[in-house]
């Protein structure tokens, strides 16, 4: 009698690299194909499948390198990560620290930052409907007491903290940035991704704005996190930079 955890143990190491187990090569019943070529069909559709999806996932990485590298080094990386979870909308994050580390991408150091914007903007696609608080909320809601309310980022949103100009990059793979070269050494950024309403946005934002967002995703209040970026005195740009964010939807309107 077969041992269903066993086998599905060694399917599982099969499918992902290994040779077949003894086990695995008894429990299979003979046909006229060999068991051998049977099981190879198994860890081919489980390669193409899982690649063939997330091609789409990465388009803007594919621009880079085309769409047989792309295909070829996704047939690597399902294999290193494979599915945690039955959904597979959730699936292929973990692909630009594959990128990071694969050996084939070495002379191209920032395509594991554009995989991580990518993905940033693939999740929050995929990321639950959520109203935002707009700059008319802010106006109404702000006041002397405001410093000491905490403030929500809204559920759609990424940081991506990159050491190249990532945002060219996106620009120039999404067809936006005309073919001219751009200068890698000119310095990295921070970026926000954020969906707002049924639009996914990339903006630019600067440290001390990337610290005080920071600090309110971390559940401190807006004085704290004033206090962080030295913004807590009367000429401060905290005032119009809150309206700034609330008017690009930066912040949940569940909390008002």
């Amino acid at each position: 009698m077969v041992d269903l955890k066993l086998f599905q143990q060694d399917m599982t190491a099969y499918v992902l690299g290994e040779s077949p187990s003894t086990n695995l090569l008894s429990s299979i019943i003979e046909t006229p194909l060999s068991v051998k070529d049977r099981l190879q069909i198994h860890r081919n559709n489980y390669r193409l499948t899982l690649s063939d999806a997330l091609i789409g996932v990465y388009p803007i990485v594919m621009s880079f390198v085309g769409r047989d590298w792309l295909a070829a080094s996704l047939k690597n990386f399902v294999l290193e990560y494979p599915p945690q979870m039955a959904c597979l909308a959730n699936y292929g994050g973990d692909f630009a620290d594959f990128l990071a580390n694969f050996t084939p991408a070495a002379t191209m150091p920032y395509l594991s930052d554009v995989a991580r914007l990518e993905w940033a903007v693939h999740d929050c696609q995929n990321t639950r409907d959520e109203q935002s608080l707009t700059a008319t909320d802010w106006e109404k809601i702000s006041g002397p007491t405001v410093g000491s309310s905490t403030f929500r980022l809204i559920a759609a949103h990424k940081f991506i903290v990159s050491g190249y100009p990532l945002l060219d990059l996106w620009n120039m793979g999404s067809g936006q940035e005309g073919s001219g070269e751009i200068d890698l050494e000119s310095g990295g950024m921070i970026l926000l991704v954020i969906r707002s309403a049924t639009e996914v946005l990339i903006f630019p934002i600067e440290l001390n704005e990337y610290t005080f967002l920071k600090q309110l995703e971390n559940g401190e209040s807006i004085l704290a996190a004033a206090e962080a970026v030295n913004w807590a005195h009367s000429n401060s740009p905290l005032a119009q930079t809150m309206l700034r964010f609330a008017s690009n939807g930066f912040f949940s309107a569940e909390q008002i």
